[in-house]
């Protein structure tokens, strides 16, 4: 596997331009993966205006790191990452619609290459190289060409409806939750 780059680090100006492109351009972080469109729009407006090569994925991961950040930041005075309080673009419908037969390919892509790593979807998506190889081998067996974080935010929406596989370490014994009711019902066995 592939390490994961270190997420960028940003000086508060540079903050405060991602933070007035991401409120411009008006689009939640979890939507891009399924708007290529918009996300090289944020990619291309941070080249731009900031004069550094970050990759739209740095970026988005960026964002996602400052949101969950949100009470450290408070805690020191600085403000949290801003939120659209409803006045977001809306997701669009699926702009790739797979049919069964492509999406049995991407479930076992995504069980052969990502399940294996026990990782979570942050680190899937941070790893550049193992997003790209995702997109190529889909393309390679199915003749489409589909954006890497396009087939993960795929497969996340299947194993969040509990339709594909179960979060945790795959085949090592570790615990997958269907629901997160569960760990309350592993920390009441722990303590008994």
């Amino acid at each position: 596997m592939s390490v994961p780059k270190k997420p960028i680090r940003l000086t508060p100006e540079l903050d405060r331009l991602l933070r007035e492109i991401y409120a411009q351009i008006g689009v939640p972080r979890d939507q891009y993966k399924r708007r290529p469109k918009d996300m090289a729009l944020l990619g291309s407006r941070w080249r731009k205006l900031s004069g550094r090569d970050d990759s739209p994925e740095e970026l988005i991961r960026y964002i996602k790191n400052q949101q969950k950040a949100k009470s450290r930041l408070l805690a020191r005075g600085e403000a949290p990452w801003p939120t659209f309080n409803g006045s977001h673009k809306r997701a669009p419908e699926a702009e790739i619609v797979l049919d069964d037969k492509q999406m049995e390919v991407l479930r076992g892509i995504y069980e052969a290459m990502v399940i294996p790593l026990g990782i979570g979807v942050d680190l899937v998506e941070a790893d550049t190289n193992l997003v790209a190889k995702l997109a190529k081998a889909f393309a390679k067996l199915t003749g489409m060409i589909v954006s890497g974080l396009a087939l993960v935010c795929i497969a996340e929406e299947k194993r969040k409806r509990g339709l594909w596989f179960k979060v945790g370490r795959h085949g090592s014994g570790g615990i997958g939750f269907d629901d997160m009711d569960q760990i309350d019902k592993v920390d009441e066995d722990d303590r008994a």
